[in-house]
């Protein structure tokens, strides 16, 4: 009695060790063909698109969260104009760039400095650069 009972739970636990290895390793290839999926998405995105995108960060520290969302939207909007083909209406406000407009001049300052990189607001403390000057408060209530 006593070996069958033994035989079985080394049976129970050979299966659930099966078991488990089977799930891990389908859940390793499904990752493995989402990464592809998304890298091939992209190549072809770019290729389609025909622009070459380089963002350089200079910074040891990450970057406020406004700054990589506008640069993430400019980013979207260039490849989009691209894409496109076609020249919209230029407006008062309209960056030579990348063609986004804006309702006021200081508007399109202030989006001009992702095409310069100009970083005019410096953090007294650790000599940290910011675009605009809500980051530089961002980081002063966050960091100091």
């Amino acid at each position: 009695m006593f070996c069958v009972l033994l035989f079985f739970c080394v049976v129970v636990v050979a299966v659930v060790v099966v078991v488990v290895f089977v799930v891990v390793f389908v859940f390793v290839v499904v990752v493995v063909v989402v990464v592809v999926v998304v890298v091939v998405v992209v190549v072809v995105d770019v290729a389609v698109a025909g622009v070459v995108v380089v963002v350089v960060d200079d910074d040891d520290d990450d970057d406020d969260d406004d700054d990589d969302d506008e640069m993430e939207e400019q980013i979207r909007k260039e490849e989009t104009a691209f894409r496109k083909g076609s020249k919209r209406k230029r407006t008062q406000h309209e960056c030579d760039v990348c063609e986004k407009s804006f309702s006021t001049a200081s508007n399109l300052k202030t989006h001009m400095r992702i095409h310069t990189n100009e970083r005019p607001y410096e953090c007294h403390v650790c000599e940290k650069r910011y675009r605009q000057v809500s980051g530089l408060q961002y980081h002063m209530r966050t960091q100091h």
